[in-house]
């Protein structure tokens, strides 16, 4: 969320309206994931899907509703870019918002004592602060994630040069959502920079302290954006993702084991009379040989089949 290495506990760098070619590009978070993988690498060495079962789908599900976040969030990142459904869904939406124009618009019947020219006046007012936005179509998409993710955080980096648009907001930045821990359902976020998993309700103030706390004297709620989503989607997309993969890995068995015979036993011509009973049992132990070794074979009366 900041381009300074004290990370999001700092202040926001708003010393200068003039960016610097050296500086990385509006919003992201990337210039603070960066210093965090110089700190903390574990998450690009850690595959949150792995022996991902519906037992433990649900129990992530439930530590997410007490405000533990992190595990949930991992989990749903690596989702996105691996279930076909989630993925064309979370593309198409955000294609569809970051391509829109965006305007202020004056409401029709306007409030008592407002005049036409005093709305008219508001309005450009707020189009040219939004205009001094730098990134404010990422910023749009971003909180377009809030419908998969659940929520979505941002911070406002402002103009503090002295001048005329001092305290106006230059640009937003953001860090993944797992990197937030919250009180509950509906308590206040905290950073959480590391992504530890088990901190959520009650659990908040006293591992991530008051100087994490958003909404607290060091991180003060008016320097956010947050967009909460009562019901994202993660809650479904996450099920069907495991039932999508037991699926392809219970169809991928059946097809290896079933899919091509790997052998077939043909009866020896002339069987002496009495003797049938005999070399079927045999053809049935060899059939049950190559079973156990993941192959299916079975035997066939001479001359019932098709030389090719």
């Amino acid at each position: 969320m900041t381009n300074k290495p004290e990370t999001l506990n700092s202040a926001p760098d708003n010393s200068s309206s003039v960016r610097d070619s050296s500086r990385p590009s509006a919003g992201g978070g990337k210039s603070a994931a960066e210093l965090i993988r110089q700190s903390n690498r574990w998450r690009d060495n850690y595959n949150p899907i792995r022996d991902l079962v519906i037992a433990r789908a649900i129990s992530i599900l439930e530590a997410a509703d007490r405000g533990d976040f992190a595990e949930l969030q991992l989990v749903i990142r690596k989702v996105e870019r691996r279930y076909p459904v989630l993925k064309g869904l979370k593309a198409r939406r955000l294609a569809a918002l970051e391509k829109l124009d965006w305007e202020i618009k004056v409401l029709n019947e306007l409030p008592e004592g407002l005049s036409v020219e005093d709305a008219e006046a508001q309005r450009k007012f707020l189009r040219a602060r939004y205009e001094l936005i730098e990134n404010l179509t990422e910023t749009i998409g971003f909180l377009a994630t809030a419908e998969f993710r659940g929520f979505a955080i941002l911070q406002k980096h402002r103009f503090n040069d002295g001048g005329l648009l001092d305290g106006a907001v230059r640009e937003f930045h953001w860090l993944p959502q797992d990197q937030f821990s919250r009180n509950g359902q509906f308590g206040d976020f905290y950073y959480n920079r590391n992504s530890n998993f088990g901190i959520g309700i009650d659990s908040c103030q006293t591992i991530l302290g008051e100087q994490n706390h958003i909404g607290g004297t060091q991180l003060p709620r008016k320097d956010f954006l947050i967009r909460d989503v009562e019901s994202p989607l993660y809650e479904i997309a996450l099920i069907a993702f495991v039932n999508w993969c037991m699926g392809r890995k219970d169809w991928a068995a059946f097809t290896e084991i079933f899919g091509l015979p790997n052998g077939v036993a043909i009866m020896p011509a002339n069987i002496p009379p009495g003797m049938e009973d005999e070399y079927r049992v045999a053809a049935a132990c060899l059939a049950l040989f190559q079973l156990q070794s993941s192959g299916w074979d079975f035997a066939s009366p001479h001359r019932s089949h098709s030389d090719r």
